[in-house]
């Protein structure tokens, strides 16, 4: 397994990179008011450690999450921010109707990720 990298792409713009197959990538935009984040990590644990990552960077509060999509290794560190998420009507339906058994099934399949979830 890779390590998971924190780069900066543009002076406003940073990605956690993650190196492992299947892994995800968090976007971060940095605004004049605050942070912008884009996805997540697939636990609230790792989603913490981008957030500790992001604040040797800056201060600024985060303003809200957008989600992409409802796919575990992009919504399921939702709980590691505390602020406003932003998805679609379609994002939120299939989150709320895969409900519990999804993070069972991704436990079941993706046993790195730990009880986490």
């Amino acid at each position: 397994m890779k390590e998971v990298r924190f780069c900066q792409v543009s002076s406003h713009v940073y990605v956690r990179v993650s190196g492992r197959v299947g892994g995800s990538n968090t976007g971060f935009i940095l605004c004049e008011e605050g942070v912008v984040v884009v996805d997540t990590a697939p636990t609230p644990a790792e989603s913490r450690g981008d957030l500790e990552a992001l604040r040797r960077v800056t201060d600024r509060p985060i303003l809200a999450l957008v989600l992409t999509h409802h796919h575990s290794d992009h919504a399921f560190g939702t709980q590691g921010f505390d602020c406003e998420v932003i998805a679609s009507a379609e994002t939120d339906r299939e989150m709320r109707l895969l409900g519990q058994g999804y993070v069972e099934e991704t436990r079941r399949h993706h046993a790195h990720l730990g009880e986490d979830l």
